[in-house]
């Protein structure tokens, strides 16, 4: 494995990727609704901009592979504490629900670092060391490809697919 990509200092990288993208207002709007309107996993995508950024290229078995490294976490987990934060929202008091969103964060970077963590494993299988310009979207376009999505859905992630590739 190529030095600097450690499980540690991936799950380290994606993290502040996803943190540095997500603080983009066009990012967090196209997230927040592409979870909440079409339930997609974004933090997914925001693994696939991040593999392109550092020439990982992915395959659609790697996006099988990671998903169903998530599959379990996302269901037994984040999509419950979603559930309940977005049900609170409106009656719980402002404490309880910082709690409730702080809470799925915390899940939110508990899935990266499992993604950072199969990243790591297929790291050098997935790093092409000839990356042109014509690929630096590959990783998203792929992922777009798994997912079968309505007409206006397809839209919002195509529009967030250019946003994390600024």
């Amino acid at each position: 494995m190529k030095e600097g990509f450690s499980k540690e200092n991936l799950t380290d990288a994606l993290w502040r990727y996803a943190l540095a993208r997500y603080g983009q207002p066009e990012v967090a709007e196209l997230c927040l609704a592409l979870q909440t309107q079409f339930g997609q996993d974004v933090n997914m995508l925001l693994a696939a901009g991040f593999s392109d950024l550092k020439g990982m290229v992915w395959s659609t078995a790697t996006v099988a592979r990671l998903r169903k490294a998530c599959a379990e976490l996302r269901q037994s987990y984040i999509l419950p504490m979603r559930a309940m934060r977005v049900a609170a929202k409106a009656q719980a008091p402002d404490r309880a629900y910082q709690a409730l969103k702080d809470a799925e964060l915390a899940l939110e970077q508990w899935q990266l670092s499992i993604l950072a963590e199969k990243l790591s494993e297929e790291y050098a299988s997935l790093l092409k060391a000839d990356v042109s310009n014509d690929m630096k979207q590959h990783n998203s376009n792929i992922l777009l490809c798994a997912i079968s999505a309505e007409a206006a859905e397809r839209d919002q992630l195509l529009a967030l697919v250019a946003a994390l590739n600024l």
